[in-house]
């Protein structure tokens, strides 16, 4: 539910977000790939009654299958992403740890 890029709301898997911006490239370029190969049609969306239109689940389900990333730049992606909080965690401890370190010794 923490998020570092992504504000953190109730009921909001934020990291999940977070993880996915280093992907995006990859997958915009493969999205469009798909939009500039397919030939829509009406039957491809469909329209809710309040007015929102989605892509029809089954395209929905053929996109998602033709545009699933290989697992092993997700491992990647979650590697780096892991290791850059690590690298966070550790600056914001030494910056603490700094303040704790520069009050010792003083008489208030």
């Amino acid at each position: 539910m923490i998020g570092y890029l992504h504000v953190c709301r109730p009921n909001r898997v934020v990291l999940v977000y977070d993880l996915m911006e280093p992907m995006r490239p990859q997958v915009d370029r493969l999205l469009l790939g798909f939009v500039r190969s397919h030939m829509f049609t009406p039957s491809d969306f469909t329209l809710r009654d309040d007015g929102v239109c989605r892509l029809h689940p089954q395209l929905a389900q053929e996109m998602a299958a033709r545009l699933a990333l290989d697992d092993r730049v997700m491992q990647q992606v979650v590697s780096a992403f892991i290791q850059e909080l690590r690298t966070i965690a550790n600056r914001g401890s030494s910056e603490r740890d700094g303040v704790l370190l520069a009050g010792v010794g003083r008489t208030q």
